[in-house]
Order: structure tokens, then C-alpha cells, then sequence
């Protein structure tokens, strides 16, 4: 069963606690759960470590667009499925670039994405076929 109650903002407090160490770990299950509710795209989410990377190595521009991947993996995962996922990756991408201009608008597509993980784990939770393939 994959995590459906992951808070955004447990994300901010526990990341500003523990000096970004939470934050890590938080986007490592993020990613690893974002592939395994997507596995029928065939694609990938990239983990922590090459985010890490190619966001320092691009300025920040990589994060918006690996934030914006889960949005629209997610979304996609809901139609598959037949669940509503609330939130369109252009609305994340908008409020992620927003957010090169002020921080806390990135917040927002950020939550956005939570959301959507959240919301896509529930759907793939009620599909017995998946979970079971799973463990």
C-alpha cells in the first residue's frame, strides 16, 4: 500500500528542522512512488540524487520541470484509472515558475503536486491487481 496522506506541511516544517535532510528522503518517496503508481506510462521519474544535480547544474530550471513530470504522470495515472487528479501540470508549471520570482509561489505548485501523488496513491490503493503485482 503506498502513502496517501503525505503533508505539505510537514514537508516545509520537518525540511527547515532537520536542514533539508527530511526534504531528501521526502523527494526520494515522492519519485519511487510516483513510478510505481505510473509504471504502465513507461516513463521515469528521476530520483533525488540526479534532481539534486541537474537543478544546481540548471539554476533551479530542472526542478520545475521534475515537479511538473509528476503532475502530469500523476494526472495521467488518475485518467488511466478512472480517478479525478484535481491539479494540471500547467498550473504547476506556472506556479513553479512564479517561483523563480518569488520563493513561496513555488510552495504552491509544490502542494499541488503532493496533492496529486496523494490523490493518485488512493486510486492506485483500490486497485487490488496493482497492489498485489507490487509485493
Amino acid at each position: 500500500m503506498l502513502r496517501t496522506n503525505r503533508s505539505f506541511g510537514a514537508y516545509l516544517l520537518l525540511g527547515f528542522i532537520t536542514c533539508g535532510i527530511y526534504d531528501i528522503w521526502f523527494l526520494h518517496r515522492l519519485a519511487k512512488d510516483t513510478n510505481t503508481i505510473c509504471a504502465e506510462d513507461g516513463k521515469h521519474t528521476p530520483g533525488v540524487l540526479l534532481y539534486l544535480l541537474f537543478s544546481l547544474l540548471t539554476l533551479g530550471i530542472y526542478s520545475i520541470f521534475w515537479w511538473t513530470n509528476i503532475a502530469d504522470r500523476t494526472k495521467q495515472a488518475g485518467k488511466r484509472m478512472n480517478e479525478y487528479i484535481p491539479n494540471e501540470p500547467s498550473g504547476v508549471l506556472l506556479w513553479m515558475a512564479g517561483g523563480i520570482i518569488i520563493t513561496f509561489l513555488s510552495w504552491v505548485g509544490i502542494y499541488k503536486v503532493i496533492e496529486n501523488v496523494n490523490d493518485a496513491s488512493k486510486a492506485y490503493n483500490h486497485r487490488p491487481d496493482l497492489v498485489q503485482a507490487q509485493t
